[in-house]
């Protein structure tokens, strides 16, 4: 056997971090770049998740979902048309049911998400890279705005992107050391992976080639053997998922979704498909540490290109299938309409781990590539102090703006004023909530602002706050009743249903007020409102001779049969 023969390859023997493409930089200023930087990145996390932004549309749109929720309701449809994986919503619902239902639990499990993510790149950056390049990835990882903004989200994305790195870093201290306690733990943590995530399986699909690539390469028995019984898990337990709840999920959102999120899915025409193509990649998709649409992710997608370069150069089939193959499986998924591909940075979080380490290849070679090695340490000063440019103008935004849009600060400021003023002034009860009358389709095409005043009522409403029953006995002529019905502007109200309702309504009582507020609702440039909804609160007293034990209102037929009326 000759020497060559002999000569095992570079990922058959114990990992090694890939060598620094730029030598030469002092290791003291590199380490104290890294610190720096992910104390920025923690710092801009723990900013955003303090300043308890208000809820915005798309949490409330999930949230309102949880208001009279069970656990055994996590396997049907959500209403405003959500798909979320059940292990993300179990936990969020547990947080409700523990702590209580306002912004602090409902965007606990993705700040620590958030947390364990950084905590986990910095170890994974660490068995993968060296020098410059390591200080890069973790830099665009620390930064990352879609990274800031998710870990203080009440949405799946920040959980996406955690166990999307943990299914890596599993992989990658088994290539460490060979120990295979890391392979039974990938094993293990498969099937939750996939109920916490459902575009882990993106992940798991790439760690399963990646893993392959190298027991082919060289592979004892029991390597192999814990690689099947991985497999048939990742399979069964996505095919369990699927059993039991995203399919009815998606059973139930897919043409809506597939409608919504149209530009985000390959178009049937070739010329089309190639045109959506080039623009997907250089737009949102990759949009690390910032980007868009329009070409605005222009300049990662070069450094990913970049750095995919270099690892075909070094030879590291590992890692490139680490990078490629989820992408893959996810535009794989786009073509069968299934999920969006690009669209919005949020659909690809499981992906920015790999991102990050690639784009840090990438910059390392652009730099040797510009032949600006003489002035390597200032060039490290000047691209650092870059990224963490966005991690300060991120907080600055933060603190001057604690709010994603005027909308959202409106209508909490307004929950904040009304149902704590209100409660001195009599009773107060929701159409909703507390009599059944919601005068609206609970499942209608258009998305709409009623979740949002559902979601502001549970946390500003002292009574709904506290889950407590409304007081009808306590209505009398001296302490009258408020009734609270929310008309959103951009879907039909049932103005037959709500006018039987009233005259059901004066038969016994007396409005003796009549009140309305406007609530505009202004779309992302903010300049003119996209509708209008409106509250409207009646106040109303017994008529004389009758004194309400039980609700006064029957529940119309049509409010009745609504199945979300069984949970609320």
């Amino acid at each position: 056997m000759s020497k060559k023969s002999e000569r095992p390859s570079a990922e058959t023997t114990r990992w090694k971090p890939l060598a620094d493409p730029n030598p030469g930089l002092p290791q003291q200023t590199l380490q104290r770049w890294l610190w720096f930087l992910l104390g920025l990145g923690l710092a801009a996390r723990a900013v955003r998740f303090l300043l308890c932004f208000p809820l915005w549309d798309d949490e409330a749109f999930l949230c309102a979902n949880f208001l009279g929720m069970s656990f055994a309701d996590l396997l049907q449809p959500l209403d405003y048309h959500q798909v979320a994986p059940v292990g993300f919503l179990a936990v969020e619902l547990a947080a409700v049911k523990l702590l209580g239902f306002h912004e602090w639990s409902l965007r606990l499990f993705p700040f620590l998400c958030s947390l364990g993510s950084m905590a986990l790149f910095y170890h994974l950056a660490a068995r993968l890279l060296q020098g410059w390049p390591r200080v890069m990835a973790v830099a665009l990882f620390a930064v990352s705005y879609p990274g800031i903004r998710y870990a203080a989200e009440a949405k799946q994305y920040a959980s996406d992107l955690l166990v999307g790195l943990v299914l890596v870093v599993l992989l990658v201290q088994w290539l460490y050391d060979r120990r295979p306690f890391w392979l039974a733990a990938l094993v293990a943590l498969v099937p939750v992976a996939l109920l916490l995530s459902y575009p882990s399986v993106f992940v798991a699909g790439g760690v399963s080639v990646a893993l392959g690539w190298v027991l082919l390469r060289q592979g004892e028995l029991r390597s192999w053997l814990l690689w099947g019984a991985y497999n048939l898990l990742l399979v069964g337990s996505f095919a369990a998922v699927l059993w039991l709840a995203a399919g009815k999920q998606t059973e139930a959102e897919l043409q809506w979704m597939v409608q919504y999120w149209h530009y985000a899915l390959p178009p049937r025409e070739w010329g089309a498909f190639f045109r959506w193509l080039g623009l997907t990649h250089v737009g949102d998709l990759m949009a690390v540490p910032v980007g868009g649409g329009n070409g605005g992710s222009s300049f990662s997608f070069l450094l990913w290109l970049l750095g995919l370069g270099v690892l075909l150069r070094r030879k590291q089939g590992t890692l490139l299938w680490l990078a490629v193959v989820p992408l893959a499986l996810h535009f794989t998924a786009a073509l069968l309409r299934r999920y969006p591909y690009g669209g919005h940075v949020k659909f690809s979080q499981y992906a920015v781990p790999m991102m990050c380490l690639v784009m840090g290849l990438g910059a390392a070679a652009l730099v040797r590539m510009l032949s600006l090695k003489k002035w390597t340490t200032w060039n490290l000063h000047l691209a650092t102090a870059a990224l963490a440019a966005i991690a300060v103008g991120s907080m600055a935004r933060d603190f001057c703006f604690p709010y994603k849009n005027t909308t959202d600060r409106q209508h909490r400021d307004f929950a904040r004023w009304f149902w704590k003023a209100a409660q001195y002034q009599g009773e107060v009860v929701c159409s909703i909530r507390d009599m059944g009358n919601p005068f609206i389709p609970q499942r209608t095409s258009t998305l709409n602002w009623t979740a949002m005043y559902l979601c502001n009522q549970a946390i500003y409403s002292p009574r709904h706050h506290r889950g407590e029953a409304a007081r009808w006995d306590q209505l009398s002529q001296q302490r009258p009743m408020r009734i609270v019905v929310y008309r959103p502007g951009n879907i039909p109200f049932d103005h037959q249903l709500y006018r039987r309702w009233r005259a059901q309504l004066q038969e016994k009582f007396r409005i003796v007020a009549w009140e309305q507020f406007a609530m505009p609702c202004y779309g992302k440039r903010e300049r003119e409102p996209s509708n209008v909804d409106h509250i409207e609160v009646l106040t109303i007293i017994p008529r004389l001779r009758y004194q309400p034990q039980v609700p006064p209102i029957p529940l119309p037929v049509a409010a009745r049969d609504d199945p979300r009326h069984t949970r609320q």
